[in-house]
């Protein structure tokens, strides 16, 4: 939404995700990068809310926790968030670098895999 304040390219992103902060929150994954991404969820998450997330990257599994920074109303009733990642753990920052990198070389959508 704000690439000029980003130091890191967002890639596209077709996968799901689970996490919590008060409440339960899951939706779809829309963006990645290793500073930040972009979420869509029929949940409201007020800006600077924190969030843990997981979710499954052809490279690996992430898990990180990541600061509301923007909400705006998304498609289908939906509310889209730009989060940045405020912690992660070095396997997890090295999923994402990995599988953006690929991305990158390819050209292709980054596809997550499907949660059982």
């Amino acid at each position: 939404m704000y690439p000029e304040a980003r130091n890191n390219r967002r890639y596209p992103v077709h996968g799901r995700f689970s996490g919590a902060s008060k409440t339960a929150i899951q939706g779809d994954l829309l963006d990645l990068s290793p500073t930040g991404l972009c979420l869509s969820t029929t949940t409201e998450v007020e800006r600077g809310q924190v969030l843990h997330l997981e979710f499954e990257l052809p490279t690996g599994p992430v898990e990180l926790v990541a600061e509301v920074r923007w909400s705006t109303p998304g498609k289908g009733g939906k509310v889209e968030l730009g989060l940045r990642i405020v912690r992660i753990p070095e396997a997890s920052l090295q999923a994402i670098r990995e599988a953006t990198t690929e991305r990158n070389r390819t050209s292709r959508p980054l596809r997550l895999p499907i949660p059982s």
